[in-house]
């Protein structure tokens, strides 16, 4: 079964607004990103090459799927797979640390 999706550029993309977005939607899986319409006159059918190349990052078989952290020293390149949990309580202690510094 094929739907479409409305949606928006990439979080990290600074465009203000961000480019109107109309995903293809196939058995759960994005299969196609084209330029929506747009409720701003001038932006209707906008996409930059970052909302276009999405499905690249989305899909890529070696993109981060958990966390890791680092257990050798920083540029030797080992890494141990942790939980989220362990993960965000590690970025909240290094947060609260930093604070109290």
């Amino acid at each position: 079964m094929t739907t479409s999706a409305r949606t928006v550029c990439d979080p990290n993309c600074h465009a203000s607004p961000k480019c109107g977005l109309s995903a293809t939607i196939e058995n759960g899986r994005i299969i196609a990103v084209e330029p929506a319409d747009y409720p701003i006159p001038g932006f209707e059918n906008r996409i930059c090459m970052m909302g276009r190349s999405r499905l690249e990052y989305q899909y890529h078989p070696e993109r981060l799927r958990k966390p890791l952290k680092r257990v050798g020293e920083r540029g030797e390149g080992q890494w141990q797979e942790i939980s989220w949990d362990e993960a965000i309580q590690l970025f909240v202690d290094t947060q609260k640390r930093v604070t109290d510094q």
